[in-house]
């Protein structure tokens, strides 16, 4: 775990898409159309009254889920703002700027807003919503086949949402994994430190 290793991970962090255009994209091919029984399906019109009803009560159920998902992009802002505080934490073990230390290490130990472990929460938050939103996509779309006839299903299940989707859940698997490496920079970086402290005693 080494600098090369967190600029790899800085540009990992900068290569993720942004949230709020995922989501917004997501509502615009998946939810608006189902919502408004619009033009471009027309085979929603034919729905039973029961299932229309059904169908608006589970959109609606995702309003505050797609709200949160939405405003998800700060994760990738404080996952950026870490991989900086480390990069210089590393340059503090090197230049021994012990005050800089003390404050950079507890940033991200302590801080309120700014801990890893803070970022972790987000994380596993942002990790359950797309889990939830993914389980209320499968039940739509499985009260739709039943209604729909082979035709109709492969038009909508061509529409873009199920890669917006997809692009979520990826998403969710990446934060995982940076936020755990992060995490291991950290430690590893902590140990340095301290190793650099007991050289000098």
């Amino acid at each position: 775990m080494d600098a090369n290793g967190l600029k790899q991970l800085r540009q990992e962090i900068l290569q993720l898409p942004n949230l709020s255009e995922i989501v917004q994209n997501f509502q615009n091919n998946w939810i608006n159309p189902l919502r408004s029984n619009n033009a471009h399906l027309p085979f929603l019109k034919k729905l039973p009254p029961q299932t229309k009803t059904l169908l608006n009560e589970k959109l609606i159920k995702l309003d505050n889920t797609l709200t949160s998902l939405k405003n998800s992009q700060h994760i990738h802002e404080r996952m950026h703002n870490h991989s900086h505080d480390l990069i210089e934490l590393k340059l503090t073990t090197l230049n021994g700027n012990k005050a800089k230390q003390k404050l950079l290490t507890n940033k991200l130990t302590n801080d309120e807003f700014s801990s890893i472990k803070n970022t972790v929460k987000h994380v596993k938050k942002f990790q359950e919503e797309t889990f939830a939103l993914n389980q209320q996509y499968q039940e739509v779309n499985q009260l739709l086949e039943k209604q729909l006839s082979l035709e109709e299903i492969v038009y909508y299940m061509n529409l873009p949402h199920r890669k917006y989707l997809n692009t979520l859940i990826k998403t969710a698997d990446n934060h995982q994994k940076i936020v755990r490496d992060l995490g291991r920079h950290f430690v590893t970086i902590a140990e340095e430190v301290q190793a650099h402290k007991n050289m000098h005693h």
